[in-house]
């Protein structure tokens, strides 16, 4: 099992500092009966980008949130709330392709 667990902080650092650290902490309290937990976690890692993962593992670590899949997700729905959200209906107006901006620029 400590090859297992072994190997599931090594993938999880090379995600993050912070999904380690919630890889970490999941695993130093009852690390046997953990250890699926945290391969769940890790399955759904293996899809998503890095700095996203690191995002929600931040944000589980510093409100104390507990540390399991559903928890994970749920983190997972609110970070893409709280994205779209920057951009509104009203903002979509001022959104420009690039070649906008190269345009605008040979004027100047």
């Amino acid at each position: 099992h400590k090859h297992n667990h072994k190997q599931l902080l090594k993938k999880a650092e090379k995600i993050g500092y912070h999904f380690y650290k919630l890889i970490s902490i999941l695993l130093k309290s009852h690390a046997f009966l953990n250890l699926r937990k945290a391969q769940a976690i890790m399955r759904l890692a293996e899809k998503m980008p890095k700095s996203e993962l690191n995002k929600i593992a931040r944000q589980i670590i510093f409100q104390k949130q507990p540390i399991n899949l559903e928890i994970f997700k749920l983190n997972m729905k609110d970070q893409s709330k709280k994205e779209k959200s920057l951009i509104g209906p009203n903002s979509e107006e001022f959104i420009r392709e690039a070649s906008y901006f190269s345009k605008h620029n040979e004027r100047s």
